[in-house]
């Protein structure tokens, strides 16, 4: 039993990360800034303000915009906005009436995990994107 009490107040401040005294998720962070995500098309690096992602996609040599809207404290919704550099045409299939919903479901330091889902698919994605800036 003792085991159990120590292992609880080792791993309280790093389950408590991202939260505020309430215990409730802070994701105020994230609504601006420069980050990075990889995943199986390689490193996707985002530029974020209060309106506007921009997503640089070195690997396929592309750079799309998308509109950003908080819809909660931490889910935001993601729309096509247009394409800023692609010589290449990787983006033909994009579409442009997706709408991407992101849910941040956990932070822990400068990193939060991410379920993605959209009106365009019924899956959902998980990423994990780290705050560079």
């Amino acid at each position: 039993m003792k085991i159990y009490a120590i292992a609880a107040l080792l791993l309280l401040p790093i389950m408590s990360q991202g939260r505020d005294r309430g215990g409730k998720m802070n994701c105020q962070k994230f609504r601006k800034g420069r980050f990075e995500m990889v995943s199986e098309i390689g490193k996707t690096i985002i530029e974020r303000n209060d309106s506007v992602q921009v997503e640089i996609i070195p690997s396929q040599n592309c750079t799309i915009e998308l509109h950003i809207r908080w819809i909660e404290e931490c889910t935001y919704e993601l729309t096509f906005s247009r394409v800023i550099r692609d010589p290449d045409n990787n983006t033909k299939d994009l579409s442009r009436n997706m709408v991407l919903t992101n849910t941040i479901t956990e932070v822990i330091g400068d990193t939060y995990t991410q379920v993605a889902t959209s009106n365009l698919f019924p899956d959902k994605i998980i990423y994990k994107i780290s705050k560079v800036k």
